[in-house]
């Protein structure tokens, strides 16, 4: 009888094992049945020590699905509780791509870093975003979190920010260029910006107030023309406009801060005009021309956003085809975006991933037709670097209209960058392996 229970106990755990698979279930379904099973095999051996299965067992005769015994319990599910946590949610699923390569660092790297704290912040986790391990990339991490406290008018973490962060570090992540633009950006009464910039004199400072009072003035003037409604608020992915009724003579206002004149304030007016219907020159600076591409999407002139590219030399066209691919996407141009893509990427699978990123993002952001999330949305995306895909899960994290549909998409992510079992290497800390394996009673 002992034998009965114990081949029992086993047979179970092995059938867990073998059947409840990844990929096919959730890793916190897994890790249910895949502890249960190593609380069977336990149980089989220490209850029934002296039966031929318990004997088995010890001896590491038996396996549960393809594993040994210690295999499963030291290695096996300490990882199967690492990849769990890695779908708790989106920036979890973000962190764990962003991750993949701990050693590099470019721009893909550095995007994801930022969309990874922004959604801590957002989230109101600051503390966790504070705490991110940047090794020499600080600034990267005080700008971007700072950036969220400014954007939001969270001022209590402003003031804790200012007041923790040294001055060279303030400097160093750009803390006053950031705030001017965020309180040109909410609307804050005009009279507060120029004591600011009495504090803050700097060109770069004068430059990000007037690069905020341009995207306010043109997404106000923009949604006037097309008679959006709006309140007193236009929520934006990555800010909010507050304050409508505060407006700007934009370019009075950069002829008073620059009256001798400023190449780059020139350059921010040459794309206010571009946003408000000016068509630019060819030679224009790149931000002039997606500043256009822009408003013609906007006003659905969907065939010259498409063609716009090819009127353009190679050093603009790369980015200009990337935002036209977005836009058209953005208008629900599905095949004028496909096509586009298709165009662009010319089977290289860098320029593949970026195009396929920015018709995501066009998508995300659509109002014609709102994009639902199902579970393997992210996974089926042709993104072979995981830092890219870790930006589209973040900016979509990001959206005041995101929908979810269905179990939540990350495990699948998971398990396509990092499948399987085999050839583990043991845990770092064997408390954590422990804890890991450990099982409550049932």
């Amino acid at each position: 009888m002992g034998n009965a229970e114990a081949a029992r106990l086993y047979q179970d755990a092995d059938a867990y094992v073998t059947k409840v698979t990844e990929g096919t279930y959730s890793y916190l379904y897994m890790q249910f049945f895949w502890k249960r099973a190593e609380s069977f095999v336990e149980r089989a051996q220490r209850v029934y020590p002296d039966s031929p299965t318990g004997r088995a067992l010890r001896s590491g005769q038996l396996k549960v699905g393809p594993y040994s015994l210690d295999y499963f319990k030291g290695r096996v599910l300490p990882k199967l509780e690492e990849k769990r946590t890695y779908t708790v949610d989106a920036v979890s699923c973000a962190i764990f791509l962003y991750n993949r390569d701990p050693q590099r660092w470019d721009d893909g790297r550095r995007a994801a870093l930022e969309g990874i704290l922004e959604v801590l912040a957002r989230q109101q986790r600051w503390g966790e975003a504070l705490a991110f391990p940047v090794g020499a990339h600080r600034d990267v991490l005080l700008h971007s979190i700072f950036q969220v406290a400014a954007r939001y008018d969270e001022q209590k973490e402003i003031t804790l920010l200012l007041n923790q962060t040294k001055k060279t570090e303030q400097a160093a992540a750009g803390f006053a260029p950031v705030q001017g633009e965020a309180m040109a950006l909410l609307g804050k009464p005009r009279s507060e910006i120029v004591r600011f910039l009495r504090a803050h004199p700097e060109d770069e400072v004068k430059l990000a107030v007037l690069h905020g009072m341009i995207e306010r003035e043109v997404r106000i003037r923009r949604s006037a023309a097309l008679k959006v409604a709006i309140q007193n608020t236009i929520a934006t992915t990555h800010y909010d406009l507050r304050n409508l009724k505060v407006r700007d003579d934009v370019e009075a206002v950069s002829r008073q801060f620059f009256p001798d004149g400023d190449a780059r304030a020139h350059d921010l007016i040459l794309s206010y005009r571009a946003a408000l219907g000016t068509p630019p020159t060819a030679d224009a600076p790149l931000e002039v021309h997606l500043a256009y591409l822009e408003y013609l999407a906007a006003f659905e002139h969907f065939d010259e956003v498409e063609n716009y590219a090819t009127v353009l030399d190679e050093r603009l066209s790369p980015a200009v085809n990337l935002k036209a691919i977005e836009l058209l996407a953005a208008g629900d141009r599905v095949p004028e975006a496909e096509r586009r893509r298709g165009l662009y990427a010319n089977g290289d699978q860098a320029r593949s991933d970026a195009a396929v990123f920015a018709q995501f993002s066009g998508q995300i952001e659509s109002n014609v037709h709102v994009l639902t999330v199902h579970e393997k949305t992210f996974a089926e995306l042709p993104i072979k670097d995981p830092c890219i895909l870790a930006q589209a899960i973040t900016e979509e994290a990001l959206e005041p209209n995101q929908s979810i549909r269905g179990a939540t998409p990350w495990d699948a992510v998971v398990f396509k960058f990092d499948p399987g079992f085999d050839h583990l290497a043991a845990p770092k800390s064997k408390a954590v392996g422990a804890a890991a394996s450990a099982t409550n009673p049932y």
